[in-house]
């Protein structure tokens, strides 16, 4: 019985075990980052602040009742008097008003057209920094899924290494017991098994630091006992990346536009600004009642007419703000280019490291390979008892770390073709990687 349920147990846990890639990490992240929600919101506020200017193109009309009561504290039959908008009377009134107004901005020689302008230009910023965002989210998981890659592979090797070196250990202690091995030598051994021992729970903690870091920025829960990381998939027909096609470098060509139509607006700000305004308006009035006040309403005005409004001085305002739209256009240009350098600096040295590392795994295979058929001979040469049983594990202990050198370089490349797959990818391709 026990036996059984030993068996239900562990196919169930092989069930329940998963393999993830790469990929569905990158999906999973792109679905549920809270980074780029937030970005995402950032864009919608940006498209409903653009409709809110687009209303600048209709005019304002306006419906005003008011009901006064009005007393006259200086005791003296004066009439009414009216000034600007205030009404004063001689007695006690009940006064009411209801007027219809409306404005509207006739000419503003375009000011009104650059503010939209740098409005849609603002838009195209919002999303060019959510897809920036992305590919930052992407990089951060990308090396996170290969320092996991890495560290779980050291970390199966190394438990193979300790198994082969304490059995080297217990072959050489057998020799110093026999008087063939010096005590130095087998201390030596000694230290060399708390070493691998130590570099075991250095390798275990990096991979469970790693894959929590993983699931934090996926939203994947990822179990460290059972789920198995699945190895990047290379793509080595990608072109060279550009920077002038990269979200960055756009977005930063949208800046400089929105900080050149800013400049034209303030030069436009000193320009004079001619409206339309119309109202028509009721009025009555009674001393003593208010309901009387009211059933006296009638028109008694109405006017139109075009008003024309030029600020012709601000203190040094509009000079300063100037100056400050050029520095801040040539920040801007300067940025642009420290980016420019930036990219490219980052895509050679990127094309070198994978020159480098191609060339490094073909001497590693090439070394394996005879480390293999080293272990190999060995073997047959131990069937004849030719060589002794610690130069055979020796042998073995070497193609153990040859492997893992080889393993750990076609992990780096993998990340490296990654790499170059976000670095290339371009606007219309966030959301797709």
């Amino acid at each position: 019985m026990p036996i059984i349920l030993f068996i239900i147990v562990t196919v169930v846990a092989s069930l329940s075990a998963k393999e993830i890639s790469y990929r569905q990490l990158l999906l999973s992240a792109t679905a549920n980052s809270y980074q780029l929600k937030i970005r995402k919101s950032d864009e919608l506020i940006e498209r409903m602040r653009l409709e809110r200017l687009y209303a600048d193109y209709y005019p304002n009309i306006s419906l005003s009742y008011n009901s006064e009561y009005n007393k006259n504290l200086a005791g003296m039959t004066s009439g009414v008097e009216s000034v600007g908008e205030d009404v004063i009377s001689s007695t006690t009134h009940w006064q009411n008003s209801l007027s219809l107004n409306l404005n509207y901005e006739l000419y503003n020689f375009g000011v009104r057209e650059k503010n939209i302008g740098i409005a849609k230009e603002e838009v195209q910023v919002k999303k060019l920094l959510s897809c920036i965002e992305q590919k930052e989210l992407f990089q951060n998981i990308l090396e996170r899924y290969s320092n996991a890659s890495k560290a779980f592979m050291q970390k199966e090797m190394q438990k193979k290494l300790l198994e082969f070196r304490k059995e080297l250990f217990f072959l050489k202690k057998r020799l110093y017991s026999a008087g063939q091995y010096s005590k130095i030598d087998l201390g030596d051994e000694a230290i060399n098994i708390i070493d691998i021992e130590r570099d075991l729970e250095n390798s275990l903690m990096l991979y469970q630091e790693n894959i929590t870091e993983l699931s934090k920025l996926s939203h994947v829960d990822i179990d460290m006992q059972r789920d198995q990381l699945l190895p990047i998939t290379k793509n080595e027909s990608l072109p060279k990346p550009i920077y002038d096609n990269s979200p960055l470098a756009r977005k930063l060509k949208h800046q400089i536009k929105q900080k050149k139509e800013e400049i034209v607006m303030q030069r436009r700000s000193v320009l004079p600004t001619i409206s339309l305004y119309s109202k028509y308006y009721l009025y009555g009035s009674d001393p003593k009642n208010l309901h009387d006040a009211t059933a006296s309403l009638e028109s008694r005005s109405w006017n139109a007419g075009i008003a024309l409004r030029l600020n012709l001085f601000e203190g040094f305002k509009y000079d300063a703000d100037l100056k400050r739209l050029k520095y801040e256009l040539k920040r801007l240009e300067e940025e642009k280019e420290l980016s420019r350098r930036e990219f490219d600096y980052r895509t050679d040295t990127t094309y070198f490291r994978l020159k480098h590392l191609n060339e490094l795994e073909e001497k590693e295979s090439a070394l394996l390979k005879e480390t293999n058929e080293k272990v190999t001979m060995m073997r047959r040469l131990r069937k004849e008892q030719q060589v002794d049983s610690t130069s055979a594990l020796q042998a073995n202990i070497e193609a153990l770390q040859r492997k893992l050198n080889l393993e750990l370089e076609r992990i780096e490349i993998s990340k490296e073709f990654a790499l170059l797959e976000i670095l290339q990818s371009g606007e219309e391709d966030c959301n797709q990687l």
